[in-house]
Protein backbone atom coordinates (compact mmCIF):
# COMPACT_ATOMS: atom_id res chain seq x y z
CA UNK A 1 0.00 0.00 0.00
CA UNK A 2 1.25 3.21 -0.69
CA UNK A 3 1.65 4.62 3.02
CA UNK A 4 4.26 7.34 2.44
CA UNK A 5 1.80 8.93 0.08
CA UNK A 6 -1.50 9.16 1.61
CA UNK A 7 0.70 10.82 4.83
CA UNK A 8 2.58 12.69 2.70
CA UNK A 9 -1.22 13.94 1.30
CA UNK A 10 -2.87 14.16 5.02
CA UNK A 11 0.46 16.67 5.88
CA UNK A 12 -0.01 18.70 3.07
CA UNK A 13 -4.14 19.43 4.35
CA UNK A 14 -3.89 19.62 7.82
CA UNK A 15 -1.54 19.12 10.63
CA UNK A 16 -3.94 17.92 13.02
CA UNK A 17 -5.06 14.67 11.42
CA UNK A 18 -1.35 14.62 10.39
CA UNK A 19 -0.41 13.88 14.01
CA UNK A 20 -3.00 11.19 14.51
CA UNK A 21 -1.94 8.80 11.28
CA UNK A 22 1.37 9.79 12.31
CA UNK A 23 0.74 7.55 15.12
CA UNK A 24 -0.97 4.50 13.31
CA UNK A 25 1.17 1.53 13.75
CA UNK A 26 -0.16 -0.48 11.10
CA UNK A 27 -2.55 -0.01 7.00
CA UNK A 28 -4.52 -2.61 5.63
CA UNK A 29 -6.40 -3.06 2.66
CA UNK A 30 -8.63 -5.18 1.41
CA UNK A 31 -10.97 -4.80 -1.37
CA UNK A 32 -12.54 -1.33 -0.96
CA UNK A 33 -11.39 -0.98 3.09
CA UNK A 34 -8.50 0.05 4.59
CA UNK A 35 -8.10 -0.28 7.74
CA UNK A 36 -5.78 1.65 10.15
CA UNK A 37 -4.42 0.32 13.57
CA UNK A 38 -3.52 2.60 16.38
CA UNK A 39 -2.06 0.91 19.29
CA UNK A 40 -3.73 0.07 22.49
CA UNK A 41 -2.16 2.61 24.49
CA UNK A 42 -2.75 5.41 21.94
CA UNK A 43 -6.81 4.44 21.98
CA UNK A 44 -7.58 7.96 22.96
CA UNK A 45 -6.68 9.14 19.62
CA UNK A 46 -7.85 6.32 17.68
CA UNK A 47 -11.62 7.72 19.11
CA UNK A 48 -10.23 11.13 18.68
CA UNK A 49 -10.40 10.26 14.71
CA UNK A 50 -13.20 7.65 14.55
CA UNK A 51 -15.49 10.58 16.29
CA UNK A 52 -14.48 13.45 14.20
CA UNK A 53 -16.62 13.13 11.01
CA UNK A 54 -14.27 15.56 9.47
CA UNK A 55 -11.31 14.34 9.76
CA UNK A 56 -12.62 10.85 9.24
CA UNK A 57 -13.93 12.62 5.81
CA UNK A 58 -10.82 13.54 5.01
CA UNK A 59 -8.72 10.69 5.57
CA UNK A 60 -11.15 8.52 3.40
CA UNK A 61 -11.23 11.26 0.59
CA UNK A 62 -7.27 11.25 0.62
CA UNK A 63 -6.89 7.20 0.92
CA UNK A 64 -9.21 6.97 -2.30
CA UNK A 65 -7.42 9.35 -4.29
CA UNK A 66 -4.19 8.20 -3.50
CA UNK A 67 -5.02 4.61 -4.07
CA UNK A 68 -7.18 6.03 -7.22
CA UNK A 69 -10.29 3.72 -6.07
CA UNK A 70 -13.47 4.69 -3.19
CA UNK A 71 -12.45 3.57 0.18
CA UNK A 72 -14.25 3.00 3.32
CA UNK A 73 -11.88 3.51 6.29
CA UNK A 74 -11.87 1.81 9.40
CA UNK A 75 -9.85 2.93 13.02
CA UNK A 76 -9.16 -0.09 14.57
CA UNK A 77 -6.99 -1.01 17.73
CA UNK A 78 -3.81 -2.94 17.35
CA UNK A 79 -4.10 -6.09 19.60
CA UNK A 80 -0.29 -7.32 18.88
CA UNK A 81 0.77 -3.78 21.23
CA UNK A 82 -1.75 -5.13 23.78
CA UNK A 83 -0.16 -5.80 26.92
CA UNK A 84 3.23 -5.51 28.61
CA UNK A 85 6.26 -7.90 28.72
CA UNK A 86 8.62 -9.64 26.70
CA UNK A 87 5.72 -10.97 24.07
CA UNK A 88 4.66 -7.22 23.75
CA UNK A 89 8.40 -6.57 23.47
CA UNK A 90 8.87 -9.16 20.73
CA UNK A 91 5.81 -7.80 18.95
CA UNK A 92 6.96 -4.27 19.12
CA UNK A 93 10.05 -5.37 17.49
CA UNK A 94 8.08 -7.21 14.27
CA UNK A 95 6.14 -3.93 13.82
CA UNK A 96 9.58 -1.97 14.06
CA UNK A 97 11.02 -4.40 11.74
CA UNK A 98 7.92 -4.13 9.61
CA UNK A 99 7.99 -0.11 9.27
CA UNK A 100 11.83 -0.29 8.30
CA UNK A 101 11.03 -2.62 5.41
CA UNK A 102 7.95 -0.40 4.71
CA UNK A 103 10.09 2.73 3.91
CA UNK A 104 13.05 1.25 2.50
CA UNK A 105 12.81 2.01 -1.19
CA UNK A 106 14.04 -1.08 -2.87
CA UNK A 107 11.15 -3.19 -0.85
CA UNK A 108 8.82 -0.23 -1.78
CA UNK A 109 9.67 -0.51 -5.71
CA UNK A 110 9.49 -4.25 -5.62
CA UNK A 111 5.95 -4.04 -3.95
CA UNK A 112 4.89 -1.54 -6.20
CA UNK A 113 6.42 -2.74 -9.26
CA UNK A 114 4.80 -6.53 -8.43
CA UNK A 115 1.69 -5.47 -6.84
CA UNK A 116 2.52 -7.02 -3.48
CA UNK A 117 2.44 -6.51 0.26
CA UNK A 118 4.05 -7.19 3.59
CA UNK A 119 2.04 -9.36 5.78
CA UNK A 120 4.01 -10.80 8.40
CA UNK A 121 7.80 -10.06 9.27
CA UNK A 122 9.61 -12.33 11.66
CA UNK A 123 13.55 -11.76 12.69
CA UNK A 124 15.16 -15.62 11.75
CA UNK A 125 15.26 -16.67 15.79
CA UNK A 126 11.19 -16.31 15.59
CA UNK A 127 10.35 -19.12 13.42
Amino acid sequence: MQVESILSAVRGQTKMLAGLVEQVTRWELEGGEMRVYFPRDRSSLAEMLEGTRDMMERLRGIASQVMGQPLRVCVKLDAAAAGTGPATLRRTGSADLRAKFERDPVVRAMLERFGGEIRDVRRRDED
